[in-house]
Parts: C-alpha cells; sequence; structure tokens
C-alpha cells in the first residue's frame, strides 16, 4: 500500500523540494503464516492484487467446505460433490506439475557439488508436501466418487452418508489448508520505497512511502513500481528528479522508459544483436554481388567498407583469403594504438566470433547515430538521461552511493587504482592521528561503510602526501 499521507506530510514541509526515489529491498526470515481467523502473513505481495484473489478463492473453499451436506445444501449434495470432484482434479494435475518441478530441482541441486545441505534438505521436504497431498487428493477422489453413486440408489442401500460426509468435511479443511500453502509464494525480502528530498539538510533524511514483500522480482516490475510511486508523488506537486537503487538492479540505471540512457546498454544492445545474427547472414552483409551491391544490405554497414572488402580479397596482385581479409577489416576500424577487444573474453577470436564483433560494432555505431539525430548525443556523453515531460527536468537514474564507495574501496585495497603504493597503508595503520584499524585496511567487514570512510579519511590522505 502506497503510503499518500507520508507523502503529503512531506510535500507539506517542503514545498519547493527536489525529491529522489530510493529503493531498497531487505532479507527477512521465511516463513508462511495463518492465523486463528484464517488470516495469511508472510505472503509475497507485489500490490497486484495476486495474493488478495488467491486469499479470497481460499477463503471461499473454505466456506463451501464446512457447508457441505449441511441444511439447505443436504438436498443440492449431489451437485456440491460434483464440484468437489472437479476440484480435485485441478488439484491433481496441479500438485503433479509442482512435485515434478519440485522434483527437477532437487536432482539438478543434488548433482551440483556446491549446493548446501539445508536447500536440499527443504526441496526434500517440500517433494514429500507435494506427495503427501497428492495421495490424499486421490483418496478423497475415491470416496467422493464412492458417496456420489450411492446418492442414486434407494435410501436403505446408501448406508450413513450424512456420518461419511460429516467427517468428509473435518478431513477436507487441513487438506485445502496445505494445499493452498503451496499455491502460496513466501517472500524472502522487503522491498522498501523511500523518499528523500535533494539537499538531504535535515532528518530523518528518507522516508518510507511504500513497503512490498516479494521472493523474487524483475528490473522492469521495479520501474512499474517506480513510476506509481512518481506519479503519486507528481499528482500532488511534488518535483522528482531522481531514482536510487542498489547494485542489483543494473538495468534500471542503463535504459529509460523510452530508450537507453547509458552507453553501456547501447553496447549490450549491440552485442545482444549480433549474438542472435547467424554467421552465414553477417557474410551476406558483407559480400557484394554480381551487381556491385552487397547480397543482403544492412543500414548499419557502410558500403565503403564492403567494398574495400571485396578489393582486398579480389586484389589483383596477391589476392587475400576472406578469413584473414575480415580480421584485416576488424583492425582498421579501431586506431593503431588500440586492439580489438576479444568477442569472448581471455578466448582469441575466430573467424566467427571475429565476425559477430564486427557486426556489433556496426550496430553500436548505428544506435550513437540514430540517436544524436534525435538530439541524445552519445558521442559526447556516456550518461544522457532522459527529461521528464512535465517538469522539463532530467531524471536520473543512480546506484547507491555507499556501494560505489565500497567498490572503490575494493579496488583500491586489491591495489587496481594505479599511482598508489599499498605500503603507505601499513603506515598509516600504526599512526594514531589517522584512526585506521586493521578491519578497514584489510576489508574484513565487506559491507562496513565506516570502514570504507576511514580508508579515505583526511588524515590518512594527509600522511599519503607527505610521504
Amino acid at each position: 500500500m502506497l503510503l499518500l499521507t507520508v507523502l503529503k506530510e512531506a510535500h507539506k514541509s517542503h514545498p519547493s523540494g527536489r525529491w529522489w526515489i530510493k529503493a531498497d529491498p531487505c532479507d527477512v526470515r521465511k516463513g508462511l503464516r495463518e492465523s486463528l481467523r484464517y488470516q495469511w502473513n508472510g505472503d509475497e505481495d507485489l500490490g497486484d492484487g495476486a495474493l488478495q484473489r488467491l486469499h479470497t478463492a481460499y477463503t471461499k473453499q473454505r466456506q463451501f467446505i464446512t457447508c457441505l451436506g449441511l441444511r439447505e445444501r443436504e438436498r443440492i449434495l449431489s451437485q456440491d460433490l460434483d464440484v468437489v470432484m472437479s476440484n480435485f482434479t485441478e488439484d491433481e494435475e496441479f500438485l503433479k506439475r509442482g512435485g515434478e518441478n519440485v522434483r527437477k530441482a532437487y536432482e539438478e541441486k543434488r548433482n551440483k557439488q556446491k549446493s548446501s545441505e539445508a536447500l536440499l534438505m527443504t526441496l526434500a521436504w517440500d517433494l514429500t508436501g507435494f506427495e503427501e497431498l497428492l495421495a490424499q487428493c486421490l483418496k478423497f477422489k475415491e470416496t467422493v466418487g464412492n458417496i456420489k453413486n450411492r446418492l442414486s440408489m434407494p435410501r436403505s442401500d446408501q448406508g450413513n452418508i450424512r456420518s461419511e460426509v460429516s467427517i468428509l468435511r473435518k478431513q477436507l479443511l487441513p487438506y485445502t489448508k496445505d494445499l493452498y500453502g503451496k499455491r502460496r509464494t513466501a517472500a524472502t525480502h522487503l522491498f522498501v520505497f523511500m523518499i528523500a528530498d535533494e539537499l538531504r539538510n535535515m532528518k530523518p533524511y528518507a522516508v518510507p512511502a511504500r513497503v512490498l514483500p516479494f521472493k523474487s522480482i524483475s528490473d522492469q516490475k521495479v520501474r512499474e513500481l517506480e513510476e506509481e510511486i512518481r506519479n503519486a508523488m507528481t499528482s500532488i506537486g511534488m518535483q522528482v528528479v531522481g531514482f536510487v537503487t542498489d547494485g542489483e538492479f543494473s538495468s534500471l540505471r542503463t535504459m529509460g522508459k523510452s530508450r537507453p540512457i547509458s552507453i553501456i546498454q547501447l553496447i549490450s544492445d549491440a552485442r545482444a544483436e549480433a549474438r542472435a545474427t547467424s554467421v552465414k547472414r553477417i557474410e551476406s552483409y558483407l559480400c557484394l554481388g554480381r551487381d556491385g551491391n552487397p547480397i543482403c544490405r544492412h543500414p548499419a554497414i557502410p558500403l565503403v567498407d564492403v567494398r574495400w572488402l571485396h578489393e582486398c580479397v579480389n586484389e589483383d596482385g596477391v589476392p587475400v583469403p576472406f578469413q584473414e581479409a575480415i580480421f584485416r577489416l576488424q583492425r582498421r576500424m579501431f586506431p593503431h594504438s588500440h586492439d580489438p577487444y576479444p568477442w569472448v573474453t581471455g578466448k582469441e577470436d575466430t573467424i566467427s566470433t571475429c565476425l559477430k564483433s564486427i557486426m556489433a560494432t556496426y550496430l553500436f555505431r548505428e544506435k550513437v547515430r540514430s540517436l544524436k539525430e534525435m538530439g541524445v548525443d552519445f558521442t559526447q556523453h556516456l550518461v544522457v538521461p532522459e527529461t521528464d515531460t512535465q517538469t522539463g527536468e532530467f531524471v536520473h537514474q543512480r546506484e547507491d552511493h555507499n556501494h560505489l564507495l565500497k567498490r572503490i574501496i575494493n579496488c583500491l585495497r586489491e591495489g587496481q587504482i594505479p599511482g598508489l603504493d599499498l605500503r603507505y597503508f601499513r603506515d598509516a595503520l600504526h599512526d594514531p592521528n589517522t584512526g585506521l584499524t586493521y578491519e578497514a585496511t584489510t576489508g574484513r567487514n565487506k559491507q562496513s561503510v565506516p570502514d570504507c570512510e576511514k580508508l579515505i579519511s583526511p588524515w590518512s590522505h594527509r600522511l599519503h602526501g607527505n610521504q
């Protein structure tokens, strides 16, 4: 649920503020619960109404079972048993399918050497649960079918159907609870959406506006949830200028709503498109036909490069094989002081990977050119944020600064920053003025932001400067 009251109070306290939305997931203990009033807790709920619909179906099923064969429903017991049989048929399909999926997951994890014992135990219990419910389902189908057949007999031959239905009601209630437990998804994280003023000059710096329990979530879903909060804030006059997420949601910082906002996304899209194009197809783009035109024309590939390749292969003096000419074409696309990066890191390019690399380069250049015509210039900027159509402000997509700080400090500890002698940190560690600790120097506490700050404190910097 979106806390509109929080948004209104925040806007009231700072009407001219420029606001950022921050999304941060945190771990919670996994566990499904049901109260004595049949209320659920611990479920995944992304605000799309799926959990509420499932709980409504569960409540209706309980009410149906509770009234089975009682009072006015005793007259239509035959029709109710038909409904029960239909439900059992659906349950049987669901339990077989679920059990098979869990069995496959268990076998895959068991074949992996690094699978934890706790995970295997969880999957084994899950599989046992499906198998036991399936056995109960088949037994109930047999019982209901037997009762249904006897309803058509003379009353003297029916036996004590009322007593059997009463026992069936009591047995179906725990079965239904366990069955819907398999349909439920237990949340393992909480997704907290917060709002923060850009100036950050008063506490609290960030105020929670929405909390969603979840198990897994896609970048697209996070974008949709952020858009809901943004629209709610805009509707009451709040100016939203950015969205901050953790390092896991990388595509949110490279892809906007309508176009790429980072050059990294252009590279990724070009590589994906080249990877999906067959080698023969790429060769047809680079070979001339008898009419002097490419066999297949691609708008991203310059005709002058295709003709150069054709002249190189069909040179009068010493013709160059097509395979070698392809590598020459790739080398020609880069300055002399730079070597082409291999398509697969750590492996030398083959003719196939070289063609893929050439195609990706052409596609990347075409994307940069087309976006530049739209006013988005990636030749001058690595990141070009989108503009809010209502306010005209840039809407920035950024990673949490603490995550960036920890990455930078990790590179510093590993000696990946040139021009810095790591032996200076040994001297700083023995200087009481720096406040540097052994844990901060070695990175024992990987998630500690204060340790990162100690490593680049003014005293440590001053000591390095003096030495």
